[in-house]
């Protein structure tokens, strides 16, 4: 295993069905190439800027994700609890192009469409809101995902 990667598996519990991510590594975010965490940092502190949020931590470690074929997950949000307590803007990127899987969309509850339409696509959105990736029904769709962390909501 590389340094800096913690490898598990993810999963999602919904009514007894098990869903989810199908393999899952964290990137420490000191350890990912000095170009990704720049250029991660400049999309961030855009979003940051445009949303107005008071941010404290504008990267958290950087979450690998591959969904295979019948993997998804379901609506959710990115805070609430324990860790994602402090989570403020969610930053996905899609590292896979996308003749290479079918499904997987990212959508937000208040955005019907598909977000990520090309591999490097970065959307940002705040951890609150709901979002969900549809079924992979083709190939494997790869994600990189990290959040920015500030103060409580009140």
């Amino acid at each position: 295993m590389r340094e800096g990667l913690e490898h598990r598996r993810d999963r999602f519990l919904n009514y007894g069905e098990i869903r989810g991510a199908g393999e899952v590594c964290w990137l420490q975010k000191d350890k990912a190439p000095r170009w990704l965490r720049e250029r991660l940092l400049e999309l961030m502190n855009e979003a940051i800027a445009s949303f107005d949020f008071e941010i404290s931590d504008a990267l958290e470690n950087f979450k690998l994700i591959n969904y295979r074929r019948g993997n998804r997950v379901q609506w959710h949000v990115d805070c609430g609890g324990g860790q994602t307590d402090t989570r403020k803007l969610t930053l996905t990127v899609l590292l896979s192009p996308p003749d290479s899987f079918d499904g997987g969309d990212l959508t937000l509850a208040t955005q019907h469409r598909q977000l990520h339409r090309d591999i490097g696509d970065v959307v940002i959105f705040p951890a609150f809101l709901v979002h969900k990736v549809s079924t992979v029904k083709r190939g494997v769709r790869h994600a990189l995902v990290t959040w920015a962390h500030g103060p409580r909501f009140r």
